[in-house]
């Protein structure tokens, strides 16, 4: 279940840091509209590294 709250929430920061884990990224809205992510770093690490990877690289990854 996608984990969305409010930018307001930041006032108490360690609240929403605490609900971060790895695969379930914090999605914060601003004015009722998706504006931020906090995600994990290896989460991060992970996408840049799928980013970088060729097209025949990802999908031989994608079959495995």
């Amino acid at each position: 279940m996608p984990n969305i709250r409010p930018i307001s929430d930041l006032r108490s920061y360690t609240a929403v840091l605490d609900e971060v884990a790895q695969e379930s990224p914090v999605s914060l809205t601003k004015n009722g509209r998706g504006r931020y992510v906090i995600q994990d770093i290896s989460d991060y690490e992970r996408n840049e590294a799928e980013k970088t990877l060729p097209r025949s690289a990802r999908l031989r990854q994608a079959r495995c």
